[in-house]
């Protein structure tokens, strides 16, 4: 799990997450970077190498809003606004990801999404997803099908009900650049193979999630 760490030079403290696997923790580090290009506010990470281990780490949180039940109520217009960023990237707990905490990072106010552990080709710590690849919109299924009474469900049912809210970062997604994704999956320092896969998949990913998202807000709005 996640844990905090202090440099003993400089007093700075950092949380981070030790992954025993560096193309996740790359994966994980170059997620961030593309949801900084989409504006959608998350952990600036950067790689560490510690103990002989590779880290994911940020700014140590300055403080922890326990949302509780109230999440959906507070934060669910933005997080509704942010489903197609989750979609593309592959983040599969989307809004659930937050934990029902929002918290306050230094250099990253405003984050709802803390784990990006479960992105792109990644399920969570540990766990590869050998079938995510850039037809595979289940995110956007996932969205659709979730209980009514989850936090998914929830949220989901504010964009059905103001679609409107999804039309701006679906614009996002589809005019992010190939350089900007190349920029985005060079910062997390992968293996040629590996980020040639995870920027080929963005890429055919991009258009795709957008146009998806595009017939839902047209037929969810025909449909009253």
């Amino acid at each position: 799990g996640a844990r905090l760490l202090v440099d003993r030079l400089t007093g700075a403290r950092w949380w981070g997450r030790r992954y025993a696997d560096p193309d996740q923790a790359g994966t994980t580090v170059a997620a961030a970077q593309l949801y900084q290009v989409l504006g959608v506010a998350v952990p600036r990470l950067r790689l560490a190498e510690l103990g002989g281990a590779t880290w994911a780490v940020h700014p140590e949180p300055r403080a922890w809003d326990e949302l509780g039940t109230e999440a959906v109520a507070r934060w669910g217009h933005q997080l509704a606004a942010e489903l197609p960023a989750d979609a593309w990237i592959g983040n599969t707990g989307g809004p659930a990801s937050m934990r029902a905490r929002q918290v306050e990072i230094p250099d990253s106010p405003g984050t709802l999404r803390l784990d990006l552990s479960a992105c792109l080709a990644f399920r969570g710590p540990g766990k590869r997803d050998p079938t995510w690849a850039a037809d595979e919109l289940g995110e956007i299924r996932a969205a659709l099908a979730a209980p009514p009474r989850s936090t998914l469900g929830k949220v989901y049912q504010v964009a059905r009900d103001q679609p409107e809210r999804l039309a701006p970062m679906v614009s996002r997604v589809a005019a992010v650049t190939e350089a900007e994704i190349v920029a985005s999956v060079d910062a997390g320092g992968l293996a040629d193979r590996a980020r040639a896969s995870r920027v080929a998949s963005l890429g055919g990913r991009r258009e795709l999630v957008a146009g998806e998202f595009r017939r839902l807000i047209a037929g969810t709005i025909a449909g009253g």
